[in-house]
């Protein structure tokens, strides 16, 4: 075995050490941000007809009976025999109403030109007139029915949220809880004028709103709110219901058009549920109400209402959020992924899996929609995640940088020289390649990160900077099965990484 002398054995140990070493710092630890993204399509619960959907039939030439016939399978338009009335609440949890345009209050006549005061004291209702003198002008146990000949005025914000309205028919106040109900009596079709252009745009095509007032028509008819002493919300819980502050010259046009009109199945009228937008495909009416399931209500295609202003939408929810949200329905502690466990017979979420760092739990697709306040239950969810500037990876040792061929036996001192000799020159190549790894984690970071959600795992990925307003793709990298990322790039600016079409957060690269 050969012996170096002591100054030989320094060179070697200094030629092995820096060959080795690779960049001299430790790598950094930076917090990372995450975020949730919820990609969807549509608006509404997507049972029925879709009104973007009715809007693009009618544009493409289709009329009322053609467009009910696409979304409510195996029906015809019918025609109603009698006309009934609706009740339709305007305001309730308030103390006092007060009405304006009234010739009689609870049996009593009055004067329309004054306003009124109806508030609830004890089990009753109590009338008086407004003014620095109130009068009181009727009493009742119960209900008081109130009349005009003209319009009534009710002030105040009522439920659809109209200030201050104008409403035909007749009004009762009523106690209810602590304080009053105000309930409108109408008949069906002047109910329809406050209803057809307030669920859709008076500019829309007249098949279209001939399409809206038979739904609504039918709607009306076969719902009713149980246990209540009115028919019918003035919002989406039924139908959108704005007074007269929600007719129109085409609205009521619509409605002269389809006088007595309904959608019916065998000689019935059937509910007609409707929406704003599809996004492309309506559902089955058991995936979104439950029950039965109804033949009428399934799953069409609704291909002409591509251009509705949420057929696509993004929303995205930071951590804090995102957790906070998914905790109200699934306490799991800090969301890890949400996991699509069953669909209807559109993408629509019936059943899915939120799994967290603290157990796992099963909800429902009406959960996470009204948790998140999604416009639809289509949707797929990612939860995307990126590391602030890390230092990249230390380069992976070297071998070989001992002795690369055996020394002549025979001649032990050249042998030595020799290895001092390489020696040096390694030194010197290790240093330049240790000087240059030092180089680089000067002037580049790393970042790290990943998806986690339907269709992540090996993605084309797409490494962003912002570019103005907009991001621009710098390159394309991919990530490994569980959809994880690991890249270098420069220090300074903002970066953000594309996983399949969710993004992480963005980050900077600190100089």
């Amino acid at each position: 075995m050969l012996r170096l002398a002591p100054s030989h054995a320094v060179v070697a140990t200094a030629l092995v050490a820096a060959c080795s070493a690779g960049p001299a710092v430790a790598p950094e630890r930076a917090a990372a941000a995450s975020q949730l993204v919820v990609r969807g399509a549509g608006f509404g619960h997507g049972v029925g007809m879709s009104q973007w959907g009715a809007r693009g039939m009618a544009a493409r030439g289709a009329d009322a009976a053609r467009i009910l016939g696409h979304y409510y399978r195996g029906t015809r338009v019918g025609r109603l025999t009698r006309s009934p009335v609706v009740r339709v609440a305007l305001q309730w949890g308030r103390r006092e109403t007060t009405i304006a345009g009234a010739s009689s209050i609870g049996g009593v006549r009055v004067d329309p030109g004054r306003s009124y005061r109806l508030r609830r004291t004890g089990p009753g209702i109590v009338a008086w007139t407004t003014g620095e003198r109130p009068r009181r002008v009727a009493r009742a146990a119960g209900a008081v029915r109130v009349s005009g000949g003209g319009l009534l005025r009710v002030a105040g914000r009522a439920a659809d949220g109209v200030v201050d309205g104008a409403f035909r028919g007749v009004l009762d106040v009523l106690p209810d809880g602590a304080g009053v109900l105000v309930v409108e009596e109408l008949g069906l079709e002047e109910y329809l004028r406050g209803v057809v252009t307030g669920e859709s745009p008076a500019s829309w095509p007249a098949a279209a709103l001939q399409a809206q007032a038979i739904a609504a028509r039918t709607y009306a008819i076969t719902t009713s709110i149980g246990g209540r002493p009115f028919t019918q919300w003035p919002d989406t819980r039924s139908q959108v219901y704005r007074g007269v502050s929600g007719e129109s010259g085409p609205g009521d046009a619509a409605v002269r058009a389809t006088a007595g009109q309904v959608v019916t199945r065998r000689g019935r009228p059937v509910t007609t549920y409707y929406f704003a937008a599809s996004g492309g495909r309506t559902e089955d009416v058991e995936h979104v109400f439950g029950g039965a399931a109804r033949p009428w209500l399934r799953s069409v295609a609704d291909p002409a209402e591509g251009d509705a202003p949420l057929h696509r939408w993004t929303r995205r929810f930071d951590a804090v959020s995102a957790d906070r949200r998914i905790g109200r329905i699934a306490p799991v502690g800090a969301l890890r992924r949400i996991e699509v466990l069953r669909t209807g017979s559109s993408p629509r979420v019936v059943r899915a899996r939120v799994v967290g760092d603290r157990g796992r739990r099963d909800v429902t697709g009406e959960q996470l929609q009204r948790a998140l306040a999604l416009p639809d239950r289509w949707a797929t969810f990612t939860r995307t995640s990126i590391s602030g500037c890390l230092r990249p990876r230390p380069a992976a040792p070297r071998a070989g940088t001992a002795l690369r061929r055996p020394l002549a036996a025979a001649d032990p001192a050249g042998g030595a020289l020799q290895l001092l000799q390489r020696g040096a020159s390694d030194l010197a190549v290790g240093l330049d390649r240790r000087a240059r790894a030092e180089r680089i984690v000067r002037e580049r970071c790393r970042l790290v990160g990943g998806a986690a959600g339907d269709g992540t795992a090996e993605r084309a990925a797409r490494l962003q900077r912002p570019d103005g307003r907009r991001w621009r793709t710098v390159r394309r990298v991919r990530t490994d099965r569980a959809g994880r990322f690991d890249l270098l790039v420069p220090r300074g600016g903002r970066w953000r990484v594309v996983v399949g079409v969710a993004p992480t957060p963005e980050t900077r690269a600190e100089r």
